[in-house]
């Protein structure tokens, strides 16, 4: 556990949330399966979800494929939702911008916070850094069936373009 002081999740705020990017360290403990070192950030028991497993493996795979030797973050990343001190969820892209400066979003919360803004907040976060990056729009899917996923999204300002995918221009 960290020497950061976790507050109880139970009596948290929206303001207390911040992003935190994945570091390169909490990234290797992912693609081990074990838990986070000494001195990280303190885990949900819930974290990391099976999305964000796939999630990483597909964004490493594509910085790699761009020549990233694995030994600094990327511009185009992920960050951990961070409550309180602890990692409740994660947001990111799916990898770089393409040419026309068209990056994927992703995102995840634990099942214990989800339905409290947390997601909501965080995309609108992410959205905002893609803008100071120089992406010109965020692209979101989900499958038809996921109205908690299209809320999150709609909440950040995305609008549906089909059944799967939601989009948001930069303005």
């Amino acid at each position: 556990m960290s020497s950061r002081q976790v507050l109880p999740l139970e009596v948290l705020s929206l303001e207390l949330l911040s992003l935190e990017v994945l570091s390169l360290s909490s990234l290797r403990v992912l693609l081990t399966g074990s838990r986070p070192p000494p001195g990280d950030l303190a885990w949900h028991p819930e974290y990391p979800l099976t999305e964000t497993l796939g999630a990483v493996r597909l964004l490493v795979e594509a910085h790699r494929s761009l020549g990233w030797d694995g030994d600094s973050v990327p511009r185009w990343w992920t960050w951990q939702i961070v409550l309180g001190g602890c990692v409740v969820g994660d947001v990111g892209f799916h990898g770089p911008a393409d040419a026309e400066r068209s990056v994927e979003l992703g995102f995840a919360v634990v099942p214990a916070l989800r339905g409290r803004g947390i997601a909501s907040a965080a995309c609108r976060a992410a959205v905002a850094r893609a803008w100071r990056a120089g992406a010109r729009r965020v692209v979101a899917e989900t499958e038809p069936d996921n109205v908690a996923s299209q809320r999150v999204l709609a909440g950040a300002g995305f609008v549906r373009v089909d059944c799967r995918r939601l989009v948001i221009e930069r303005p």
